[in-house]
């Protein structure tokens, strides 16, 4: 290759470099607020179906006994 190739191709990669990086950033900033609401909804939603499923065993055992 010849000096200006090389050199267009290594502006060619840093451009996309660039561009990812942007592009992280963009994901983290905007999207980043809704992966922490999501989550807390997550656990939330875990903790009620175990306490469904306890109340439930617990109904069981009473009329068993």
């Amino acid at each position: 290759m010849t000096l200006a190739a090389d050199s267009a191709l290594r502006i060619a990669e840093e451009t996309q470099e660039m561009i990812d990086l942007l592009a992280g950033i963009h994901l983290l900033l905007n999207h980043g607020n809704r992966l922490r609401e999501v989550q807390p909804r997550a656990v939330e939603d875990l903790v009620r179906l175990l306490d469904a499923a306890a109340h439930i065993d617990g109904n069981a055992r009473a009329r068993d006994a």
